[in-house]
């Protein structure tokens, strides 16, 4: 089960970028056999408006992640025959034209004629990742804003520290920061420029920064690698917005110019294909 490119591109721009996304007015609910939608006799798609009302409040689950589900659960009217038609192997939301989220039914739902298809769980998140990503805040703000219609507005800067251990991607706690010598955290506006659009890479929506992002030149070594990037929505460190791990650590030493070159991948939503 994930979110659609098409929505993790929206969210990561929105994050990243301040670039608008407006929830729908209205889900459209669907049943999929993978490669269409069903169309047994008697079945028309169900529609859960989007709202507080019709949508719990996105909540942290047992593994630590963000997930939101509706006040009721769809039931799709029961099929009147069975030719041509095969057993449902997906649920998926739709914005109208642009598909939301799919979830893959572990087993198979067989139709029967005469008998109504009830959902039994729709729980939509937008990852599983517990070391890099979105945190679980800004996670909550996403759901809510897309199936609660509780706007997320991203803030004017984004605050960029360089960690040798990385913070926790729940929510900022622990992690160790740099000491190179001068060290400082940055601040970063945030902006379509030096956060451009969102591209997908083999179904993944990526997020690379637009510009050179600058450190304080260091005046002495660092202790560690550095080995993450924490990005906060103020200078104070308490409102994590996501944890990028480096693909290598980089060692600092006196004198070196310290930056997150331009291009460099920020974060990666695994969704399913658009």
């Amino acid at each position: 089960m994930a979110i659609s490119t098409f929505l993790a591109n929206n969210l990561n721009d929105l994050v990243f970028g301040g670039t608008a996304y407006t929830p729908p007015t209205n889900i459209s609910v669907q049943l999929w056999n993978a490669s269409a939608q069903t169309a047994y006799d008697g079945y028309s798609a169900q529609t859960i408006a989007v709202g507080t009302g019709t949508w719990n409040a996105a909540a942290t689950d047992g593994s630590g992640r963000a997930v939101i589900s509706p006040t009721s659960l769809p039931t799709f009217p029961a099929p009147n025959s069975l030719s041509g038609d095969a057993d449902i192997t997906e649920l998926r939301l739709y914005d109208g034209a642009n598909l939301l989220y799919t979830l893959t039914f572990a087993t198979a739902i067989q139709l029967s004629v005469g008998d109504a298809i009830e959902i039994t769980t729709l729980d939509v998140r937008l990852g599983d990742d517990t070391t890099s990503g979105f945190s679980n805040a800004i996670e909550l703000a996403l759901l809510n804003h897309v199936f609660r219609g509780t706007v997320y507005t991203p803030p004017a800067n984004l605050f960029f520290d360089a960690y040798s251990t990385a913070p926790s991607v729940a929510d900022g706690s622990g992690g160790t920061l740099t000491d190179y010598g001068s060290y400082a955290q940055v601040s970063v506006a945030n902006n379509a420029t030096n956060f451009p659009n969102a591209v997908t890479s083999t179904n993944d929506s990526v997020k690379s920064t637009g510009a050179q992002i600058d450190f304080i030149q260091a005046t002495s070594d660092a202790t560690s690698n550095i080995a993450a990037i924490a990005v906060w929505n103020e200078a104070g460190r308490t409102n994590l917005i996501a944890v990028a791990p480096l693909p290598t650590s980089k060692p600092v030493q006196s004198g070196n110019n310290v930056y997150i070159p331009n291009g460099q991948e920020l974060m990666r939503i695994k969704p399913t294909a658009a």
